[in-house]
């Protein structure tokens, strides 16, 4: 019984992130097709599915054990949103878009809250058993199959053209950005997430934060595959507000999300980072009525200067905000 509840416990440790994490793998193979018709009812099913299992292998494993209370309140919770999975599964797409859309904010935003209950109370950031080269390792995984889908993206709206063409200009474009987002996280912080969890003082917590600011990350990395099928459908076309909404904002949700991980986790701000959203932020509205490979080049080649630029100066300690930063 011990044995069952210390491996449980590791898989305990952040619903939100362990979901994000098997979401990622789920979603990889079944997003594109899970809005047309009957498709979503295999994706919803699989996805509620995975869940359930897991809650109740969870619950077995630790009965008996303290720790049991957190995957009840999880499963319980589940349940309640997982019928707004199945339901949408059935209606048309855009009732099945509201339904998905209120199920998964519902999801993190009670995880974020503990998954309070009635009698059960809510789960604290000192239940979180952790281990931090797992989650590390897990975080990276999720990360780096979520950048091949800016690829896969690309490449199936590529077609047939001509190598040396726009188009193809465009997927290298795509596959330039992924790289830089790759090299922003996983080169520069991602190795040391392990040693920022198990040095906490309350890792619980960290672990928590951690998880959504790697929402905030994914997000961006979802909006940047998105903006890459608009230029590689049609490089010269004309866009339209939401369009370029759309291919400025990858990069810029993507940067906030890393600058806020790694102040939470590290305490440490890499000046670059925030800075390159507001100078990308003002760039977007100048770039109205440019073509999307235009607007991808110029959103690309900020996201390299971040990137490639090396570092200059040692860090400084700010005894004021208790945070390093650098240059």
């Amino acid at each position: 019984m011990k044995s069952n509840a210390r491996v449980a416990a590791g898989l305990c440790g952040n619903a939100p992130r362990y979901s994000a994490c098997c979401s990622a793998d789920c979603w990889s193979l079944a997003i594109s097709s899970a809005f047309e018709g009957a498709n979503g009812i295999a994706f919803a099913g699989a996805y509620v599915g995975l869940h359930l299992c897991r809650g109740l292998i969870l619950i077995t494993a630790l009965r008996g054990h303290a720790l049991q209370r957190r995957p009840m309140r999880v499963l319980i919770w589940f349940c309640l949103t997982g019928v707004l999975w199945l339901v949408g599964a059935f209606l048309p797409s855009p009732v099945r878009l509201v339904l998905w859309a209120v199920a998964i904010t519902t999801d993190f935003a009670v995880g974020l809250f503990g998954y309070p209950l009635p009698r059960l109370g809510r789960s604290s950031a000192e239940e979180l058993r952790v281990g931090g080269e797992h989650l590390a390792e897990r975080y990276r995984q999720m990360f780096i199959v979520t950048l091949g889908e800016i690829i896969l993206v690309g490449v199936r709206q590529y077609g047939d053209p001509p190598f040396v063409s726009l188009r193809t200009a465009g997927v290298i474009l795509l596959f330039v950005l992924t790289v830089t987002m790759w090299r922003i996280y996983i080169v520069y912080v991602a190795d040391y997430l392990a040693t920022g969890i198990d040095e906490a003082n309350n890792p619980g917590r960290i672990a928590l934060v951690a998880a959504y600011a790697h929402l905030v990350k994914v997000a961006g990395v979802v909006l940047v595959a998105a903006g890459g099928d608009l230029v590689a459908r049609d490089p010269v076309g004309e866009i339209n507000p939401t369009e370029l909404a759309i291919v400025t904002a990858g990069p810029l949700v993507f940067l906030a999300g890393r600058s806020v991980y790694a102040l939470v986790v590290f305490r440490a701000m890499l000046w670059r980072l925030p800075i390159g959203v507001a100078v990308l932020s003002l760039a977007a509205p100048m770039m109205r009525g440019l073509p999307p490979l235009t607007v991808a080049t110029v959103m690309t080649v900020g996201m390299m200067a971040i990137a490639f630029i090396p570092h200059w100066g040692q860090p400084v300690y700010r005894t004021r905000w208790h945070i390093r930063t650098r240059w």
